[in-house]
């Protein structure tokens, strides 16, 4: 079944007839130019109650300033190897080579470090980048005969090169 065609409406001889003269209003100037005809009269409704959302009761996030990250510790934890004690740092300084000759070179590059331990010192070579490293090391200096064991240091411990 073919569609109808609407009816055309008739043409005068002048041709088309001319449409109306429309009101042309120029654009605002501001964004509060261009929204000063919306308001919410005494009396109206709400704009919550015919079902729209009332916009200015939305909360927009804003961005906030990060806070500034506090500074890495000056003193970080890090795994050590204990190797001695003492109170005298300085003697500290010869058991130190008399322990790395003893090591057969697996202390080199590796201190002397020192911190403090009660009224003594701990004598430290490291620090070593991890636990496990350095209870590798501990075992490689029993098989030849270094007493040691595996320290971590605090977080703010101060560990000083002797």
């Amino acid at each position: 079944m073919p569609l109808s065609e609407p009816p055309q409406q008739p043409q005068s001889a002048a041709g088309p007839t001319p449409e109306p003269e429309q009101a042309f209003e120029p654009a605002p100037r501001s964004v509060a130019d261009a929204f000063s005809s919306f308001t919410l009269e005494p009396g109206s409704t709400s704009p919550g109650s015919n079902g729209a959302v009332d916009i200015t009761q939305i909360d927009i996030p804003r961005e906030q300033a990060r806070p500034k990250p506090p500074p890495p510790p000056v003193h970080p934890a890090r795994h050590w190897v204990q190797v001695a004690t003492g109170k005298d740092r300085n003697a500290l300084k010869f058991d130190w080579r008399r322990i790395s000759r003893k090591a057969g070179g697996k202390l080199d590059d590796k201190g002397p470090f020192v911190t403090p331990w009660g009224e003594a010192n701990r004598l430290l070579s490291g620090p070593y980048g991890s636990a496990k490293k350095a209870r590798e090391m501990v075992n490689e200096l029993r098989k030849l005969d270094v007493d040691s064991f595996p320290f971590t240091s605090a977080e703010g411990e101060a560990i000083d090169t002797l």
